[in-house]
């Protein structure tokens, strides 16, 4: 989970987020409040800089996103970082997920949720 301060900077970019203002709207402008997820203040990676959590590709055996799945981890809240960033469909890494791992558990719990309806 990238640390707070990035999180208020995110901004929308093609129906997703990322980790850098580009002018567009912000978490705020969208609903989404991280400040009101008291998990947040626990994360390891609020002494991380917020760059090594949004990289240009988030596949975790690259040298340069090694950093981020390090610091997931060990972390005490990784679970409901994940969770977080898989309910509002946010891009980098969070709680040692991938943007493609969140979107494949979002595939399968909607199937999922087909299958028994």
């Amino acid at each position: 989970m990238p640390a707070l301060r990035s999180l208020a900077g995110a901004t929308a970019v093609g129906g997703h987020y990322a980790g850098k203002p580009r002018g567009r709207a912000t978490l705020a402008d969208l609903g989404i409040r991280p400040a009101a997820e008291n998990w947040q203040q626990d994360g390891h990676c609020r002494d991380t800089d917020p760059e090594a959590f949004f990289p240009v590709n988030d596949n975790p055996n690259l040298l340069t996103n090694r950093t981020a799945y390090q610091v997931c981890a060990t972390c005490p809240v990784r679970a409901e970082c994940a969770d977080f960033a898989t309910r509002h469909h946010l891009v980098g890494i969070w709680g040692g997920t991938s943007t493609h791992q969140r979107r494949l558990r979002r595939r399968r719990t909607h199937q999922q949720r087909e299958e028994a309806a």
